[in-house]
């Protein structure tokens, strides 16, 4: 292959891997940017409200899959009363 013929591969190279780049960070910039919006705990229905948080996970974009990351928004979303309870159950499984 000549020097030229190289050369001009090298850059056609670096090009697309930049507009690849670009493209990705792009995607991810965007998919970052969406914020999850649950509904706010009800004391009085918790059941209903679990039914519909998980509803809320499922239609998120990207769903929300992981147990763990379920966890703690459900942890944020208590109110304190409720998080007092979670919180002495807890210490009574240990």
């Amino acid at each position: 292959m000549e020097l030229d013929a190289i050369k001009q591969l090298t850059d056609a190279i670096r090009e697309q891997t930049l507009h690849a780049t670009q493209a990705t960070t792009t995607t991810v910039s965007s998919v970052s940017a969406v914020a999850f919006k649950a509904p706010q705990f009800w004391q009085t229905n918790a059941k209903a409200w679990f039914i519909r948080l998980e509803a809320s996970f499922n239609t998120h974009t990207p769903p929300i899959t992981q147990d763990l990351t379920k966890f703690h928004h459900v942890i944020q979303l208590l109110d304190s009363f409720t998080a007092r309870r979670v919180q002495a159950v807890k210490t009574r499984l240990r």
